[in-house]
């Protein structure tokens, strides 16, 4: 039984935010889109015309929206914005960061965003999102071209110090920004804190954010101080364009998903395409991979987040390639931190170019760790050779087995409960064996099947409320 009475509110409150939702054309802030006029300005005025504030429970009044019209917007410092931001464009609208140490567009602290029909070209990072945590964030990528930075073209990440999520400090936890951010004249002054970039024993000094308080604080920090902290956000990106980026994204957050996109990789750049975190969605890619065999690339950087519920990668239905046939390693895996609940990769309907790479295999396995889950159905290795399915630095055995235990399932399973390694309908040339201690969680698990289509009950009006009809 469904009230009705919610989504009639929910509908009038949906409606009043449409009508309130404020439209800025940087034309009409002094934007040229000429190539040559520096147009930074006129885009942080359009900003802060659509700026909205937010009620104490985090709601926003209206939704502000920047729309950008064809031209080449030159950008000689970062745009910054604050909470909420759609940034619409049009067949050829394109963003420019000249400067391949400067982000393009950052947000601080960012809630919502969603981008259209834009292109973004070079800089260092084009959207770095920082969110400080807010547990509802939302943001949107569809038909966007990301060309030609020295860095992640989409990058998000929250650090902390005072004590690990693990540790039960919490109250001590201060949020270190990526940035601490002045604003000078209508302009932003960045200054860089962005701890993933320290130097091993650096120290520097920092501000921090005490979580949910507005307030900050002055610190002296390391990175060895510091560790990755909650990043409750949902990222999207659909049929968008990625082309000569150092990498394309970089993020560890609750929901990651990436479809229908075309990738072609830097062939001088050591990221990998992907570093992901948390629960990650990779689906109808293309990705060509510009390899340079004299270094280590992979398509994805996948590791296992001390704030995880259970890192999971779901790779499926997209073909890998690379330029010259040297082979290139699919996922780098590093579980080194513990997670509540299993770390799993699944492989899923993939046509790949692995033989031949250093790694000697699809997935390698870093620093003496491995998953809890690892899956492979219908992967095809379209290279000259065979290849691994799994490698590892250092032999698993029982003693690493017992480190890689979920937290939840310590004292809860036991091994064969919460390990289990399946390989199903490959191409002959990719070698399933595993290594001995692992043999024990080998299984044939069922061929995936999709859902029925018509699996919601119909619903009928009856009265004042709706019933579900079985």
């Amino acid at each position: 039984m469904f009230s009705l009475k919610r989504p009639v509110i929910m509908m009038m409150l949906l409606m009043s935010v449409m009508l309130c939702a404020i439209t800025c054309n940087v034309r009409d802030f002094g934007a040229r889109g000429d190539g040559r006029t520096d147009d930074t300005l006129a885009f942080q005025k359009a900003f802060k015309a659509a700026f909205v504030r937010r009620d104490n429970n985090n709601i926003s009044y209206s939704t502000p929206e920047i729309f950008v019209p064809a031209g080449r917007y030159l950008l000689k410092d970062t745009l910054v914005f604050f909470n909420n931001l759609i940034l619409r464009g049009e067949e050829g609208s394109v963003l420019i960061q000249p400067d391949p140490k400067k982000d393009l567009l950052y947000g601080h602290p960012a809630r919502f965003g969603f981008f259209e029909n834009i292109t973004f070209s070079g800089g260092r990072t084009q959207i770095h999102i920082w969110t400080e945590n807010n547990d509802a964030s939302i943001f949107s990528f569809k038909n966007c071209r990301f060309e030609n930075s020295s860095a992640f073209a989409v990058k998000s990440f929250d650090f902390a110090t005072g004590g690990g999520p693990l540790s039960g400090q919490r109250a001590n936890n201060k949020l270190v920004a990526p940035y601490h951010v002045i604003e000078k004249d209508g302009r932003f002054e960045l200054i860089d804190q962005d701890v993933s970039r320290f130097k091993k024993g650096e120290k520097r000094r920092v501000v921090g954010h005490i979580p949910h308080k507005n307030k900050t604080v002055v610190l002296d920090v390391k990175k060895e101080d510091c560790f990755h902290y909650f990043n409750s956000t949902k990222i999207q990106i659909e049929d968008s364009v990625f082309d000569n980026c150092g990498g394309a994204l970089a993020c560890e957050t609750d929901g990651t998903t990436v479809r229908r996109c075309r990738i072609t990789t830097n062939r001088n750049s050591t990221l990998p395409v992907f570093i992901l975190g948390n629960r990650s969605t990779l689906a109808e890619l293309d990705i060509l991979v510009r390899r340079n065999p004299a270094l280590s690339q992979a398509v994805v950087g996948f590791y296992g987040s001390l704030v995880g519920a259970g890192p999971c990668l779901d790779f499926n239905s997209s073909r890998i390639r690379t330029d010259n046939g040297k082979g290139v390693c699919l996922i780098h895996a590093d579980m080194t931190n513990k997670t509540y609940f299993a770390q799993s990769i699944l492989l899923r309907n993939l046509e790949i170019e692995s033989a031949g790479c250093p790694e000697g295999a699809i997935i390698y396995f870093k620093n003496d760790t491995f998953c809890n889950m690892a899956v492979l159905e219908n992967v095809r290795e379209q290279g000259k050779g065979k290849v691994k399915a799994l490698a590892f630095d250092k032999e698993p055995d029982q003693n690493s087995i017992r480190r890689s235990f979920p937290l939840h399932y310590e004292k809860r399973a036991n091994a064969k409960q919460s390990f289990v390694y399946s390989f199903l309908n490959n191409s002959s040339n990719i070698d399933t064996t595993l290594p001995a201690a692992l043999k024990q969680f080998e299984k044939k698990l069922p061929k995936a099947t999709p859902l029925p289509q018509n699996i919601a009950p119909k619903l009928s009006f009856k009265g004042k409320v709706f019933y579900a009809e079985k």
